[in-house]
């Protein structure tokens, strides 16, 4: 069934519930953040070593996110935005596990992974949901990543106060993977 727009009802709630994928990079970092100095105190790392674990994300998702497009155009959109949401769940709660610092690098890299192929993917897929309104599917997309910060920051400081930065790395995987499911079912 068809709205005014020409836009099917199904596509109306992926509207709603594809940019929640942007959710989870910026809380990802926002915990990191604020878990910084736990996670320096508990691994044992000096302020540079602790801020290098931004750089292993980061890193990765720059370099992720050079294939992403391509492989969204190759593979599918849905299975590159559900893949990354899979592997920054995945990394995310594995690192806030872990307790050799190796161990936490390879994980952040795959939560890098991740980020970096949850952007390229969703902005395509909200281009092909608004092919004539790309403007408002791009805002929709950045306003997303802000919401995901600030509920982030909140959440891991709350998680972080009453029960550790573990938990919190915990959390934020168990949500990631829970957009992830909705989105694999959904899309």
């Amino acid at each position: 069934h068809l709205d005014s727009a020409g836009i099917r009802h199904r596509d109306i709630l992926s509207l709603y519930i594809v940019p929640c994928s942007n959710f989870m990079p910026s809380m990802m970092v926002a915990t990191l953040g604020i878990a910084l100095p736990e996670v320096r105190q508990s691994l044992s790392l000096s302020a540079i070593a602790a801020g290098s674990l931004f750089s292993t994300i980061f890193i990765v998702a720059a370099i992720s996110s050079t294939i992403a497009g391509r492989l969204a155009d190759r593979s599918g959109r849905k299975f590159v935005l559900v893949t990354g949401l899979g592997a920054l769940a995945l990394g995310f709660a594995v690192a806030g596990i872990s307790s050799s610092l190796l161990v936490v690098r390879v994980f952040l890299g795959l939560t890098g992974l991740g980020y970096g192929f949850i952007t390229p993917s969703l902005y395509a897929i909200m281009s092909d949901l608004l092919p004539q309104r790309r403007g408002l599917g791009a805002s929709l997309v950045s306003v997303s990543y802000g919401i995901g910060g600030a509920i982030g920051a909140v959440l891991a400081s709350r998680i972080i106060a009453g029960f550790g930065w573990r938990p919190a790395f915990v959390t934020v995987g168990g949500i990631a993977a829970a957009i992830m499911l909705l989105e694999f079912y959904w899309i």
